[in-house]
């Protein structure tokens, strides 16, 4: 390489220059040339410790080092401790009461300033225009009036459209990163219409851990902590076209309850602390078996195995069954995945202080 390359690296307040001295703000870094950037240049090397986390970039040819900032998240998955279906609205939707639960399954983000907005997504098909993630990026970026843009990276361990709540978690999880990354220093609570305008599950999952939801789900109430440990969740390979509005579609009036189920669930949480097997419910459960023949089988099997208490996961197809031990969860899971060749996920619960940017 020319001796003549050298770094810049520009962030929202510094530019460095070769002469040592720092210019006005700029964003970005490069290496300038007179023959642009050789692709072998750069080598980017992640450094332990830091909040949050940066990447180093080390000059191959001109032993120069330098930092800039990387966030990292985790985005969890949700199972419905409970799940009641209110009633139809006026505007279509259906009024909901519900307590989620953030588990250890997760989606990995990561988060680099750059000019433009783009995702790279470790399943190509996934990486569209409409992904929750860049919506998410966008929306915050056109309300705040920020110029900066992001690399994001999504690397997906959580199963798509399966009553999880994996895109909805992504989202709120790119919320909450992108407003650290950009300085947009929004509070939560102004980050919830955003939220909301995303997608129902998007709020609560700016606070994790357990939750108590209301109205479509964009009225989050944080709670303590469950005392549920292990959980095995079981993913069917099931292919439900426009899955939510069609089992909402499947629920009638004679499924609807009053939300007593979870407001004594959130009682208990509050008081106790416990969560007993009685009150798990998601109205769901029953309507799925009927819509859904075929998800019987999969019911079945994961009881025959052990499982006792059997729910879906927001509107499915993924079901859930808490296990007292890591060692019968471990078992159950196992066999789902080496007899049946199912997925199948060991789980532990993420409680609300685990769930934030590193």
């Amino acid at each position: 390489m020319p001796e003549t390359w050298f770094p810049r690296y520009t962030s929202q307040s510094r530019r460095y220059q070769p002469d040592g001295r720092w210019r006005k703000p700029v964003k970005g870094w490069e290496l300038t040339g007179p023959q642009g950037v050789p692709p072998d240049a750069v080598e980017r090397v992640p450094v332990a410790g830091r909040r949050p986390s940066h990447i180093e970039l080390r000059f191959l040819s001109l032993g120069e080092s330098i930092l800039f900032p990387m966030i990292t998240v985790r985005a969890h998955a949700k199972i419905n401790l409970t799940l009641e279906v209110l009633g139809r609205r006026d505007d279509g939707y259906h009024d909901i009461a519900s307590i989620l639960q953030t588990v250890s399954l997760h989606d990995t983000l990561t988060f680099e300033e750059s000019d433009a907005v783009t995702l790279d997504c470790d399943r190509p098909a996934l990486a569209t225009p409409d992904n929750l993630v860049l919506r998410a990026a966008h929306l915050l970026r056109d309300t705040t009036g920020v110029s900066s843009g992001a690399t994001i990276g999504l690397r997906k361990e959580i199963p798509v459209a399966a009553g999880l709540g994996g895109g909805s978690s992504d989202a709120a999880a790119t919320l909450l990163a992108l407003n650290r990354l950009w300085g947009t220093e929004l509070t939560r609570e102004e980050l919830l219409p955003l939220a909301a305008q995303i997608g129902s599950d998007v709020p609560f999952f700016l606070y994790g851990g357990t939750g108590r939801v209301f109205g479509r789900g964009e009225r989050v109430q944080p709670l303590p902590s469950a005392d549920l440990e292990w959980a095995v969740i079981l993913t069917p390979q099931i292919d439900l076209p426009k899955k939510t509005s069609a089992m909402f579609s499947e629920i009638g009036s004679m499924s609807y309850t009053n939300g007593g189920l979870t407001r004594k669930l959130a009682a208990r949480l509050s008081s106790k602390g416990d969560t007993p097997p009685q009150f798990l419910f998601n109205a769901f459960d029953d309507v799925a078996k009927e819509a859904v023949p075929e998800l019987s089988s999969y019911w079945n099997a994961f009881h025959d195995l052990g499982a006792r208490e059997i729910h879906l996961c927001g509107a499915g197809p993924s079901l859930y069954a808490p296990v007292s031990t890591k060692h019968h969860a471990t078992a159950i899971q196992l066999l789902l995945q080496h007899r049946h060749g199912w997925e199948a996920h060991l789980v532990s619960m993420v409680d609300r202080e685990s769930t934030s940017p590193r």
